[in-house]
């Protein structure tokens, strides 16, 4: 998308979380997320992940533009809207053990749950 240059336009909204990026949504004139890394390979390691979700058709925010060499670093992404859970859903998910294994605790042998 051409007109991304990494600026924080003047109508941007920061939506930073306390991690060790900054994060704008930006409204005009497509919706999108801008992101000012501290360090450049934060910037270079998030578009690379960005661009192997999307060249599996993996739901994700989409990558409009990149510049991990600029100081900041930084990304434009779009905006993703993921459809709500219900915590009943959720908690039912839990207890039947059907969540991916990427959401279940992994523990080294000999640490983590006693056996009996």
């Amino acid at each position: 998308m051409t007109g991304i240059d990494g600026q924080i336009p003047s109508d941007a909204r920061e939506i930073t979380t306390g991690q060790a990026n900054r994060v704008w949504l930006v409204s005009h004139p497509l919706p999108y997320v801008l992101k000012h890394y501290g360090d450049p390979s934060r910037a270079a390691n998030e578009a690379a992940a960005l661009q192997l979700l999307a060249a599996h058709s993996i739901p994700a925010p989409r990558l409009m533009a990149v510049a991990p060499g600029d100081s900041p670093g930084w990304t434009a992404q779009t905006v993703v809207h993921p459809e709500p859970v219900p915590a009943e859903r959720l908690l039912d998910e839990l207890a039947a053990g059907h969540l991916p294994s990427v959401c279940r605790p992994r523990y080294p042998a000999g640490r983590g749950r006693r056996r009996r």
